[in-house]
């Protein structure tokens, strides 16, 4: 005989904020939780990510895939200006075997 698991219960960004401003209100966090069903340590788990940065908590699903899609496209720009400055600064010598830079004025 196989167990059903619990679906995972989702609750918007807005919903979190309400139950945070109702602790805000004077309620205390016992009430709070019995009232939403909520477990304590998931409220304290809002309440500091609420507190580390109001205006990105609570992001939702695939935010922090969201956030590293963009650093490693922030990390290719700056891997072709590197090069487009290496290139500007160190252009290749004529005397030099392909695909290799030297500094201008290097004589070695």
């Amino acid at each position: 005989m196989g167990m059903k698991m619990k679906k995972r219960r989702t609750f918007t960004r807005e919903f979190k904020i309400s139950v945070l401003r109702e602790l805000e209100n004077g309620k205390s966090s016992a009430q709070v939780c019995r009232e939403h069903s909520v477990h304590p340590s998931v409220l304290s788990k809002w309440k500091q990510e609420y507190k580390e940065n109001p205006k990105m908590a609570f992001g939702g699903n695939g935010n922090i895939c969201k956030l590293n899609a963009q650093v490693g496209e922030y990390e290719r720009i700056i891997g072709r200006q590197c090069a487009e400055i290496n290139f500007v600064n160190y252009p290749p010598s004529p005397f030099a075997p392909s695909g290799s830079l030297t500094q201008t004025g290097d004589m070695s």
